[in-house]
């Protein structure tokens, strides 16, 4: 009987920070540049999304508090910035894993490209040994911090950032 209010301590516990990993709707939270978690909601649609050249899905992340994606943080904004969008796109790259793609697709989350040919706008995060298979992630700021990222699968990238 002990070990099973454990395990159910341990389970509810952990809850909070797995009850949408797996699914590309609901809340979430990343963690920041400071150490602190920002919750954010998210939704996909089928729409015709600014940073893309052609209508499909896309999943928007809108942040709960845009100050806590702040891009500037006392050790400088290039760091913060890249700390930031690094966190974001592996939190996209576990999501879309077994939901876009099969599970297998691992992307090279730490080197980001320019937009390909399906994307006006953004960044591209590519599959590793695999060029074709790509996610278009679009950065939303308001001058301080990232309010909003959408993404969508796209084929292939552009040339490295």
């Amino acid at each position: 009987m002990q070990k099973t209010s454990i395990a159910l301590v341990i389970a509810a516990l952990l809850w909070p920070a797995s009850a949408h990993a797996g699914s590309m709707e609901g809340q979430g939270r990343i963690i920041n540049a400071d150490g602190k978690w920002c919750w954010f909601t998210q939704a996909v649609e089928k729409k015709a999304a600014s940073f893309l050249t052609a209508k499909g899905i896309v999943a928007t992340m809108v942040f709960d508090d845009p100050a806590c994606m702040a891009e500037a943080t006392k050790e400088g904004l290039a760091f913060a910035a890249r700390f930031n969008r690094g966190q974001i796109a592996k939190r996209i790259a576990g999501l879309v894993r077994g939901t876009w793609v099969t599970k297998d697709v691992v992307y090279d989350t730490a080197s980001r490209y320019g937009p390909g040919m399906m994307q006006k706008a953004g960044e591209c995060m590519v599959g590793a040994g695999k060029p074709a298979t790509a996610i278009a992630i679009n950065f939303v700021s308001d001058g301080s911090g990232i309010t909003r990222v959408e993404y969508g699968h796209v084929y292939g990238c552009g040339k490295p950032l």
